[in-house]
């Protein structure tokens, strides 16, 4: 507890005061962001508001639910009360002044942790931290990484195949940072590869998986090839790509810290998709990441969001 007696001082100080319990919010700032604009989901006092907000921003999300923690079941009641979990908290994660919102719920019957981002327009950004299937019991507790709020994110280790086992009991923990458009684990101590050229594969799936290459060179010219189901007709595409894309891949891969990562991953079940993300970096080194679901890590996911992105926003010829 801060114990200044100016007034400025007490307000810096109240960066990580909080927990208030159940249907009330956690809140952190971070008292390097912007001047605070206040927004809707600083109103925000029940589950209810929650659910109109989400229902008004985006109407497929209009059968969400907001979780009552004290009916989970028996299993996830003791991981939740373990962490001291919420239904959900607020912070501003982006840092971009406006207020956001973690919601723990159910979409239909499927659990879903939901992030709600504030940039200032009419409605809010809605991206999910849930990755994948079986994830039930996953916790997102409020935390801080330096002076930055960021997200312990609390959950069972994924089955083995389709099938529960006994692994499945093992409770596992990350640290999430918001950077570059999503969440990310946390590392204190990035890395600084020199990235000389980025090959990026993804594969059909059993739906409507956008498959497509894309080739990417340290001058940030690049091949485009899409496969099936992107707006561009397959063939082969060339552009190059602008600063602040580039910059965002680049600086996320070293964050990531790319080279010590698993050469494959694989979720446990089928008819997925499959991405291969092949870098060059320090003279001719090679790495190759497999990746079956897409869902390897929450920065490598984000990686293959932006890489995606690219086919939208930049200019082919």
């Amino acid at each position: 507890m801060c114990k200044s007696p100016f007034v400025y001082r007490v307000l810096l100080c109240l960066l990580f005061q909080l927990y208030f319990s159940n249907d009330q919010a956690q809140v952190a700032y971070d008292s390097s962001s912007p001047i605070r604009h206040p927004n809707a989901i600083d109103d925000i006092q029940t589950s209810s508001q929650i659910e109109k907000l989400l229902k008004k921003t985006e109407r497929y999300y209009a059968d969400f639910h907001v979780t009552d923690l004290s009916t989970s079941s028996d299993k996830c009641k003791r991981l939740s009360d373990s962490v001291h979990a919420v239904p959900y908290f607020k912070a501003d994660f982006d840092h971009n002044g406006y207020t956001d919102l973690i919601v723990i719920g159910y979409w239909g019957r499927d659990p879903f942790v939901l992030c709600m981002l504030d940039s200032g327009k009419e409605n809010p950004t809605v991206i999910r931290l849930t990755q994948g299937h079986f994830n039930e019991c996953s916790f997102p507790v409020l935390t801080s990484a330096g002076t930055s709020p960021a997200v312990d994110y609390y959950y069972f280790r994924q089955p083995d195949g389709l099938h529960i086992t006994d692994s499945s009991d093992v409770i596992e923990h990350k640290k999430l940072l918001f950077m570059y458009g999503g969440f990310v684990e946390y590392n204190p101590t990035p890395v600084d590869y020199k990235i000389e050229k980025i090959e990026y594969e993804s594969t059909m799936c059993y739906g409507r998986c956008p498959a497509f290459k894309m080739t990417i060179d340290s001058n940030r010219d690049a091949i485009y090839e899409p496969i099936q189901f992107n707006i561009q007709k397959p063939g082969k595409y060339r552009g190059q790509i602008d600063k602040e894309a580039y910059g965002a891949i680049e600086n996320l891969l070293n964050y990531t810290n790319f080279a010590m990562l698993n050469d494959s991953y694989r979720v446990g079940w089928t008819d997925d998709q499959t991405s291969i993300l092949k870098i060059t970096y320090d003279n001719g080194k090679v790495k190759t990441i497999q990746d079956y679901g897409l869902i390897a890590t929450f920065g490598l996911s984000q990686v293959y969001k932006l890489l995606l992105n690219l086919r939208d926003s930049q200019s082919w010829k």
